[in-house]
């Protein structure tokens, strides 16, 4: 019987840390979309005021910009498409479905991904815009 317990104890030990285990990525996967969209949110916010600013006196210069503006708008599409993901793998998420959760998540993941590449696309292209032209 002292064994039977011994087993128990560890059954319930290791569900808790599984439930710990996934609330902790839960919770780290929603604080990657959030701070995608805020990070493509705000540069395309901020680019857009700074080209509304110097949009009569340098237009070959908000022509460069705009690929970056483009770039940091699809990287909040590519996130709010991962929130809807996240949503669908979570709908998904029992034993019977666990096929479409998994597609679900794996998209939601690439998605979220792809919104930081968007973010650093846009970003080097904005930097490369300021650079002198080399001579």
């Amino acid at each position: 019987m002292l064994l039977s317990d011994a087993r128990l104890a560890e059954y319930n030990a290791q569900v808790e840390y599984d439930i710990a285990h996934h609330n902790a990525v839960v919770v780290s996967g929603q604080a990657a979309l959030r701070s995608a969209v805020i990070i493509n949110g705000g540069a395309a916010a901020a680019l857009l005021a700074f080209i509304g600013a110097i949009y009569n006196s340098n237009q070959d210069l908000c022509a460069t910009l705009a690929y970056s503006l483009m770039a940091f708008s699809m990287g909040v599409l590519s996130s709010s498409i991962a929130f809807g993901l996240t949503y669908l793998a979570n709908y998904y998420g029992t034993e019977k479905t666990m096929k479409r959760f998994f597609f679900f998540n794996s998209a939601a993941i690439f998605f979220t991904v792809l919104a930081y590449c968007l973010f650093l696309l846009g970003s080097l292209n904005s930097y490369c815009t300021f650079l002198p032209p080399k001579s």
